[in-house]
């Protein structure tokens, strides 16, 4: 079989998945997903993605291990280092080479393991393996604890850096993370909530707050799809499972601001990240 592992490291779970390199097609049999607790240990941490990757490969024949992995930033991909410092976000994997140490314990050349962007990573798995058609030029947006914005274009798909971009005195990456919801929900109510509990909770003040979101997001976007012209924007992330009508409250923003871009949800959410990641895996 000539396969890439993909593996999607998120914020609470790592999954993974076998995808034939010629087909691109993902071997359901192979699909594998547990949480990971980033308070503990590194070597806890590490043993449980390694342990992932042993036993995608155990009972299935390869020609060699490809390992494909995709990871939110910030994070050193061409050399596999983590640079996250929130306890939250990864923290205890802080500064470690990532790729050096699986290639100790895998015993598999540098080369067949690669690391990407989970943004660009989803962004390619949707165009390729999704529903939303085949496209020339797309516009990929996640929306979580650390945001993110892809576009794909000639067959491949890359990040944008949201985090240079300034907007409203902060950087787009701010304004668009889970964390600005919660922040500005205490601000106007001196009360902490987490975005989570939006849907449950669904009061006047939180409108106000997801309208405020929305709208900062469709200025963010409006920024790429002048530059790119996408045929389509597809999102994914936990504030569209927060919100209630989140699709219909993005489109008929981003109408009012003259953008006609169809716009999507994930419609394979993890699987996305996963293929897309293998299809990354260089030739």
């Amino acid at each position: 079989m000539n396969a890439v592992l993909g593996m999607l490291v998120s914020r609470s779970n790592v999954s993974t998945g076998l995808v034939d390199v010629n087909s691109k097609t993902l071997y359901q049999n192979t699909l594998c997903q547990s949480a990971i607790d980033y308070s503990g240990i590194s070597d806890e941490i590490l043993n449980t993605l390694l342990a992932h990757i042993k036993q995608a490969f155990e009972h299935t024949p390869v020609h060699q291990q490809k390992i494909a992995i995709a990871v939110p930033g910030p994070f050193d991909y061409e050399n596999g280092i983590s640079l996250f410092k929130s306890p939250r976000k990864h923290g205890a994997i802080y500064g470690i080479d990532i790729k050096t140490w699986l290639v100790r314990h895998l015993k598999v050349d540098p080369a067949n393991i690669h690391f990407v962007n989970d943004t660009a990573a989803f962004l390619q798995g949707e165009i390729l393996h999704g529903n939303v058609g085949s496209h020339n030029c797309a516009l990929g947006v996640k929306l979580d604890r650390t945001p993110g914005i892809s576009i794909f274009e000639n067959d491949l798909s890359c990040c944008e850096p949201l985090e240079s971009l300034v907007f409203k005195d902060r950087t787009a990456q701010e304004c668009l993370s889970t964390q600005w919801l919660s922040r500005k929900y205490y601000e106007l109510t001196g009360i902490n909530m987490e975005f989570e509990s939006y849907r449950s909770s669904y009061s006047g003040t939180i409108k106000d707050v997801i309208k405020e979101y929305i709208e900062n997001l469709c200025i963010i976007l409006s920024h790429f799809v002048n530059e790119y012209d996408p045929q389509i924007i597809v999102i994914d992330g936990d504030i569209t499972k927060a919100v209630p009508k989140f699709l219909f409250q993005i489109r008929s923003a981003l109408l009012k601001d003259q953008i006609k871009t169809p716009v999507f949800l994930s419609t394979l959410k993890n699987i996305a990240a996963i293929t897309g990641c293998a299809s990354l895996f260089p030739n």
